[in-house]
């Protein structure tokens, strides 16, 4: 068929896709090529149609089937994820096609791997842990490390990427999915989470460092546990002031803390602070703090004040260094080179208890070599690097 055909499809059908993309007018015009929007405008409008070029243009840049502008009607609007942690709270919300597509992968990952157990006969384990807003955030810390088992650690970990390793190992194995997303600026998104009885999903930011990912999985983790806890949209989930940390994000934030540095464990390390007394912590004391228990120093001094050791005029002072250190631009030589193997990545983002569901339902001919590649996103010579990573 030659390719300047008319489309012959419905206008709404233009409109959800570019919309549900996140895409405005002269974003997209500009992507499938026009010199402004006034075209694609006519087509949206039902003035003019497509040529079938455009139109697999269009699927292209919005990243659906072509299929899908041929359906009766637009399906209904896809929800976004129910929390977003973010850097500041000084930015104005931003989701941007890149993000809305990882947060559509996300969800199709969960209903992939839905499928995949009920077809081997497997149900996965109910998420059961649960919390309120109006609970004690030192025993919802307790209950979630009790339900994670994070006294059992044998060999403490090493590095900050093996303790962040650790914890989604041991998330996972709970029966919920941990993935990670690439080529989104931490500015707009650390990391956020996907409710559900099955399989609830959390997300988080692979540009951020192995510290924050931690704090973050926690955040996500009791974001899940309080499920329709009054999370409404995007919320800022950080401040340089103790004071204005409240409400469901100040909950989760006080939870997240609780679990990586429980009060025991703070108090011993505590006990030799040089400065403690007079109401403050020395900036090397906090530092190895944090770096023995692999959080940030944020999490330490707000830590202490949760337990009285220090005054929140001491932390809002840390928080407001610590704060303008982290929005200085960097150096050029601090600025890392290279990265990780194709397939580290690829199992990264994926996450591992759906690279590995995936590649064992290949290995058993549940599904085909193009089923696999489609649903990891993976070219097929990448699989049996991937399943030696992975242990498979």
């Amino acid at each position: 068929m030659p390719a300047s055909v008319p489309a012959v499809v419905r206008p709404e059908l233009l409109v959800w896709a570019r919309e549900a993309s996140g895409y405005s007018i002269d974003e997209a015009a500009h992507k499938l090529g026009f010199k402004d929007g006034s075209k694609l405008a006519d087509a949206e409008q039902g003035r003019s149609q497509l040529t079938l070029a455009k139109l697999r243009d269009a699927a292209r840049v919005y990243k659906r089937p072509l299929a899908a502008f041929f359906l009766p009607h637009p399906p209904a609007p896809e929800p976004l994820a129910r929390d977003f942690r973010r850097l500041t709270a000084d930015e104005s919300v931003e989701i941007s096609p890149t993000l809305r597509l990882e947060l559509r992968r996300a969800r199709r990952r969960r209903e992939i791997a839905l499928r995949l157990l009920a077809e081997s006969g497997i149900e996965p384990k109910p998420f059961t842990l649960h919390a309120e807003v109006t609970e004690d955030p030192e025993m919802v810390a307790s209950k979630a490390r009790e339900w994670l088992e994070a006294s059992l650690t044998p060999i403490p970990p090493k590095t900050a990427e093996a303790a962040l390793a650790g914890w989604i190992e041991r998330i996972e194995a709970r029966d919920i999915l941990v993935c990670q997303v690439s080529r989104i600026p931490v500015r707009m998104m650390r990391g956020c989470s996907i409710s559900g009885d099955r399989l609830p999903i959390i997300i988080l930011n692979g540009a951020d460092a192995a510290t924050a990912r931690i704090f973050t999985l926690m955040h996500e983790l009791v974001h899940l546990m309080i499920r329709e806890g009054g999370v409404c949209g995007l919320v800022a989930a950080t401040s340089t002031s103790v004071e204005n940390d409240s409400g469901v994000e100040g909950f989760c934030n006080r939870v997240a803390g609780a679990i990586l540095l429980p009060g025991n464990t703070l108090l011993q390390d505590a006990e030799g602070l040089s400065r403690v007394h007079e109401g403050e912590a020395a900036e090397s004391e906090i530092a190895s703090i944090a770096s023995a228990h692999f959080v940030s120093r944020e999490v330490v001094v707000i830590r202490l004040a949760e337990l009285n050791m220090v005054p929140r005029s001491f932390v809002n002072r840390k928080l407001g260094e610590y704060r303008a250190a982290y929005v200085s631009p960097p150096s050029e030589t601090s600025r890392p080179t290279g990265g990780p193997p194709y397939t580290v990545l690829a199992i990264r983002n994926n996450g591992r208890r759906f690279s590995q569901l995936v590649l064992g339902a290949l290995e058993r001919k549940q599904i085909s070599i193009k089923d696999a590649s489609d649903y990891l996103d993976v070219k097929a010579r990448h699989f049996a690097e991937m399943a030696d990573r992975l242990g498979l």
